[in-house]
């Protein structure tokens, strides 16, 4: 919607300044009319229509470069935005571009880390079930835990295991070990 009334404006400046121009071309010829034409034909000069005349043409002359200048500084400040506008957008989209990349690139390195571990999404959730399900359990399901522990214990008949190695007794003769396993 800007560009459209920036350009509609710059349009009608460059009409004026085009048509000043033109005026402004018009008047040197009207110009060279009077000063070669119309002194062959008998004009006479005279102070009350040379005062007039000259500024007539002074002022057409200045306003019709006011009007060039004032179409060219608007294009040049037009040019000028335009060039702000667009690397500020190539920045918003370089930015944006980056995110992009940015998320793809996480997106990617967390499906590569699955085929990794050679897990589909649907084994990651149940890994993460697992997870969730192996946490530690509050205290009145923890006791509960231990009480088949206990009984397995119980049911259990123990038995003494023999070492192959005999234990070495400091300070005690062989003699009495042997009076002693021997009873």
């Amino acid at each position: 919607m800007k560009s459209v009334a920036d350009g509609a404006v710059s349009l009608v400046l460059v009409l004026v300044a085009a048509f000043s121009l033109f005026s402004m071309i018009g008047l040197l010829q009207v110009d060279r009319i009077v000063h070669h034409d119309l002194y062959r034909y008998g004009l006479q000069f005279n102070y009350s229509w040379a005062i007039p005349y000259w500024t007539i043409i002074n002022v057409v002359f200045a306003m019709g470069w006011f009007n060039i200048i004032t179409a060219i500084a608007f294009q040049l400040y037009l040019v000028r935005q335009r060039r702000k506008e667009t690397k500020s957008l190539k920045t918003e989209v370089e930015e944006v571009q980056k995110e992009v990349i940015e998320s793809e690139i996480q997106s990617t390195e967390k499906v590569e880390e699955q085929k990794e571990k050679g897990s589909s999404p649907s084994e990651a959730r149940e890994d993460e079930q697992k997870e969730i399900q192996n946490q530690p359990k509050q205290p009145e399901q923890v006791e509960e835990r231990k009480e088949p522990e206990t009984e397995q214990k119980e049911t259990k008949p123990e038995t003494k295991e023999k070492s192959e190695e005999t234990p070495i007794i400091i300070g005690v003769s062989e003699e009495e070990i042997q009076s002693v396993i021997g009873n």
